[in-house]
């Protein structure tokens, strides 16, 4: 299992004007439409734990001698 997340400085995607590049608005992707660092940072803090907790389980279990998904 993965997680990709398209983050920028700003959310949203732009495209390039007709004036070019110095029309871009700085930390505002050209490619991919994105998610904010704002929100990226909870959503990371968000991911960390629930990755935290998975991991305590699954020592929980091998602890008490029970198979776990991963084992099989």
């Amino acid at each position: 299992m993965g997680v990709m997340i398209e983050s920028n400085i700003n959310e949203g995607k732009q495209s390039v004007p007709p004036e070019g590049p110095s029309g871009l608005q700085y930390g505002v992707s050209v490619t991919d439409g994105c998610i904010s660092l704002e929100q990226t940072l909870p959503l990371l803090d968000g991911l960390r734990q629930g990755v935290q907790k998975r991991r305590e389980a699954v020592k929980a279990k091998r602890l008490a001698g029970q198979k776990v998904n991963s084992d099989v």
